[in-house]
């Protein structure tokens, strides 16, 4: 995620987003600096976290 924020570091704003039981990337993304700002239902089963930085 580093590298990929280094390489596109003229970006004002980066997004990206992962299952809702995906807690492990949950915590990384947030240890990163990334905020939820928005949750999406897919179905009964699947549930989109948003995040920005």
């Amino acid at each position: 995620m580093k590298e990929i924020e280094t390489q596109l570091n003229n970006c004002n704003r980066y997004e990206l987003f992962t299952g809702y039981k995906s807690e492990k990337n949950l915590k990384l993304y947030q240890k990163l600096g990334y905020r939820e700002f928005k949750r999406q239902l897919i179905n009964q089963n699947l549930t989109l976290v948003y995040l920005e930085k």
